[in-house]
């Protein structure tokens, strides 16, 4: 007996739904179809009546809840970890700033000033994309990346 290919979920639907309830803090939900791969979301202020949304949603036989990026990797650590390797000089400086309310906007105004922002946005999309493609692993989903596809295709 042949098993049924397992469903393709396009990665940058799920960045996009990750960023999308990450930014909403609590009030969205992302939900990958187990049949098809498609990403829904849910979001407070989103007209219902515009969103086409199957009458199944929900349904755990026929969808996973896509977690908030914070239970699918440890940015503190990956910040930690990113300085030990760009700015050793800051370690410091870097874990006294997380003992703090706004950590994450004075690490970024650091990384700034020292020049190495962008490679820090490179380092943690990175882990995200590890992160996602490792949920889909996990819960039995094909990761399909178009970015990687087309640059084969050049």
């Amino acid at each position: 007996m042949t098993m049924p290919p397992l469903p393709a979920v396009s990665l940058d639907a799920l960045r996009n739904a990750l960023h999308f309830i990450d930014d909403m803090d609590g009030g969205a939900d992302a939900w990958v179809d187990r049949r098809s791969g498609a990403v829904h979301i849910v979001a407070e202020g989103l007209d219902p009546d515009e969103l086409v949304l199957p009458d199944d949603l929900g349904d755990p036989a026929h969808f996973l809840a896509l977690p908030p990026s914070r239970d699918l990797h440890n940015e503190r650590e990956l910040a930690f970890g990113f300085v030990a390797g760009h700015l050793p000089a800051d370690e410091r400086l870097v874990r006294a700033m997380f003992t703090r309310n706004g950590a994450y906007r004075a690490l970024r105004e650091l990384l700034a000033e020292r020049g190495v922002l962008e490679d820090w946005y490179r380092c943690k999309d990175t882990a995200i994309d590890a992160a996602l493609a490792e949920w889909c692993r996990d819960n039995g989903l094909r990761l399909h990346d178009q970015r990687r596809q087309d640059e084969r295709a050049s």
